[in-house]
């Protein structure tokens, strides 16, 4: 059994407020025995309507740090769900938990929108 675990999205594992467009995601492996290696991944990212804003497609290798996400443009101000699926050497699937970001409010030329409420003094 393969466990998907301290799973980070652009370093942090609760982040909130994203402003750039090709975050990284990380993620460590626990075995419950020996000679157990990653031999591919998976990524999909799920908008709020939980339509796919990416699906990484199954990619060989062993790297689980600092995977770049390239796909559809983030939506500012918008929550995606995302979930890592990696095959063990034997060929078995394994899946995290569903996991959550948010993006901040930004402007058009891709600057973060700061509002201040008088009313918040």
């Amino acid at each position: 059994m393969i466990k998907i675990n301290n799973i980070k999205y652009e370093h942090s594992r609760l982040p909130l407020a994203i402003t750039i467009q090709n975050p990284r995601f990380s993620w460590e492996l626990e075995a419950d025995k020996n000679n157990v290696y990653q031999a591919a991944y998976r990524i999909i990212v799920y908008q709020e309507d939980q339509a796919a804003a990416w699906d990484s497609g199954w990619v060989e290798g062993d790297q689980t740090i600092g995977i770049e996400y390239v796909g559809e443009a983030l939506r500012s101000g918008s929550v995606y769900s995302y979930q890592i699926s990696v095959r063990d050497g034997d060929g078995e699937d394994w899946k995290s938990e569903v996991n959550h970001f948010e993006t901040a409010f930004t402007i058009p030329d891709g600057g973060v929108e700061y509002r201040w409420n008088p009313g918040d003094t």
